[in-house]
């Protein structure tokens, strides 16, 4: 047997397992397109997705409140590492805030019956928290917006009492 004659097995399974893979991915690509048209095709009438919101104010403002405490508490924290301790009560009070309006924020989005209660006792945590950020307001601008989210949740509160 010469040299010319040899050619190794896995020179020719290769380029086999090469074109079966494309013929079945190619297959299976077909399959796909052909019953995704059924699956997707939009139906006669849509659905109605529209969602009255009676708390809807509400649920923004304790979102806002969320983040802004986020950033509030880690500048709390930031302050505490360099050694600054004149921050701990509004920590404390942002805190208490984001776990309040994390649960109002879910509360009001899912219209629960629990809301406007909910509400009330947030609105609480909230004008507490308030006034513990405006007493660094003017030297951290990251108390001065949590006191304005704070501020603001009070008011949709008021309103949607």
């Amino acid at each position: 047997m010469s040299d010319v004659d040899f050619v190794p097995r896995h020179e020719t399974e290769h380029p086999r397992r090469a074109f079966l893979t494309g013929a079945a991915a190619a297959g299976a690509a077909a399959l796909l397109v052909g019953s995704g048209r059924a699956a997707f095709a939009a139906p006669e009438k849509q659905p109605d997705h529209t969602h009255s919101w009676a708390y809807g104010g509400v649920m923004q403002a304790a979102t806002t409140c969320v983040g802004e405490g986020h950033v509030c508490l880690n500048h709390c924290l930031n302050s505490f590492q360099a050694g600054d301790n004149s921050l701990i009560a509004c920590g404390v009070a942002v805190q208490e805030t984001i776990a309040a309006c994390n649960a109002l924020a879910q509360l009001a989005a899912s219209n629960s019956r629990h809301t406007k209660a909910f509400a009330e006792a947030c609105g609480a945590v909230c004008s507490d928290c308030e006034k513990e950020c405006r007493k660094h307001a003017a030297k951290h601008d990251a108390c001065g917006k949590c006191a304005d989210a704070c501020q603001g949740l009070v008011g949709e509160v008021k309103k949607a009492a």
